[in-house]
């Protein structure tokens, strides 16, 4: 099996960044104003969805909390780095007719760019959308990036399930 080649690169760079420039640009200006208007609770549907402005220093699900800052910020910090590195990576050896496999992969890219922007930037993660059940079942707070980055994996693994495609061998 071949690596597909890079050809078009152009292309592949222009549809990365308008679905993953997107999803970043939507991330920050939400939480933009989540920054600016929303540090008091918003009720949106009073019995569970609320915009409400939390500093998230830790990871997804409160992961980390408990480690120093100072071990904290570089593991953040590298990690995303390699993450973001390798999601690029995958999508720019995508061959352009896995359509979904590509737009998943640039909505993951601009998902974890927003996030890794707020950390290195403000030193924390903006999340401000507040999900719950009555007052008894809260869901962690996120943001869009964190939607852009579960939707993208969620796809991801939706397109593993289908059959494979014949590939077409010039000859």
């Amino acid at each position: 099996m071949s690596t597909p080649s890079l050809t078009n690169g152009p292309a592949r760079l222009g549809y990365l960044l308008a679905v993953g420039g997107a999803w970043f640009v939507a991330d920050q200006l939400t939480k933009h104003l989540a920054r600016e208007g929303a540090r008091r609770p918003v009720t949106v549907f009073e019995s569970w969805w609320h915009f409400h402005y939390v500093e998230n220093r830790a990871g997804a699900f409160g992961m980390f909390s408990s480690f120093s800052e100072a071990w904290r910020m570089p593991f953040f910090y590298g990690v995303g780095a390699i993450c973001i590195v390798l999601l690029i990576g995958y999508f720019l050896h995508t061959p352009p007719a896995m359509t979904l496999q590509r737009w998943s992969l640039a909505t993951m890219i601009g998902g974890a760019l927003g996030n890794y922007v707020d950390r290195v930037r403000l030193r924390h993660v903006v999340d401000f959308v507040s999900w719950h059940v009555g007052d008894r079942f809260y869901w962690p707070t996120f943001n869009v990036a964190d939607v852009a980055v579960v939707l993208g994996a969620a796809l991801m693994i939706l397109e593993s399930f289908r059959a494979p495609r014949q590939q077409v061998s010039a000859g």
